[in-house]
């Protein structure tokens, strides 16, 4: 048959076929070093960014693509809080809710912040998400909560009771209307929300500094803080950082 990487459409055959992948003296597999080349980088440049301009026509990823991140049972959706890679800065955003405070969560997701706010003394807690599946892991882990099946943009709950709080962690990215949604939210209230400075499948925007987070969002707040948090496990920011708000809704 040649060198495997001259025939690249029975390499594909051979693994369709259950056939292991072959290697060469580097290590690398050969669809690794196809990966590699320059050529399949600009083509993996320009389906990344096809896919965005799809996701901002859309306004977001819809449902159903959370519905089958949820569904795949990965680790970060099914473990207690305390090892999720989101702790240190849900550990600061509970710091920043008084005892008995009653709280609102956008995009509540299974439910491990909503476990942990209330461990840590939160008064009373009402949560949605628009992603069924998401409901349903947090109806399981919180039993005796209220959790809706709802969309941040159209939903009724900001105003179905008074809340102190309103959070919504790694929701603010994935939507084209980011500010609108923040608009429903009563003035007065808290509002404690993230925003990365890292892409991903499913954002729509991310932030390079805090300065650009305080010029995008800074005009619905009375006052804003910001400030920045790595994932669990990682000393200096290297594999992305967290920017946390926190103000009153003006």
């Amino acid at each position: 048959m040649g060198h495997p990487g001259y025939n690249v459409s029975y390499w594909f055959h051979y693994r369709q076929h259950g056939g292991p992948e072959m290697q060469h003296t580097n290590g690398d597999t050969l669809v690794t070093q196809i990966k590699k080349t320059p050529v399949m980088q600009q083509v993996k440049k320009a389906v990344w960014g096809l896919r965005k301009k799809v996701l901002v026509a859309r306004g977001g990823a819809p449902s159903g693509w959370y519905d089958d991140v949820y569904s795949h049972g990965h680790e970060d959706y099914v473990n207690h809080y305390s090892e999720s890679r989101y702790l240190p800065v849900w550990e600061a955003l509970c710091e920043r809710i008084a005892p008995g405070s009653s709280v609102l969560e956008i995009g509540c997701g299974p439910g491990q912040l909503a476990e942990m706010m209330l461990d840590k003394g939160v008064g009373s807690y009402v949560g949605f998400d628009f992603s069924p599946t998401a409901i349903e892991l947090a109806r399981k882990r919180l039993p005796n909560c209220r959790l809706e099946v709802a969309d941040a943009r159209t939903t009724d709950l900001y105003t179905s009771e008074k809340f102190d709080v309103v959070v919504a962690t790694e929701v603010l990215e994935h939507i084209i209307d980011d500010l609108p949604v923040l608009e429903r939210v009563p003035r007065g209230a808290i509002i404690l929300a993230t925003v990365p400075n890292f892409d991903y499948a499913s954002h729509v925007r991310f932030f390079g500094t805090v300065e650009q987070v305080r010029e995008r969002y800074g005009p619905l707040f009375e006052s804003l803080e910001v400030a920045t948090h790595f994932h669990a496990g990682d000393p200096d920011g290297s594999h992305g950082i967290f920017y946390l708000l926190h103000g009153r809704r003006a």
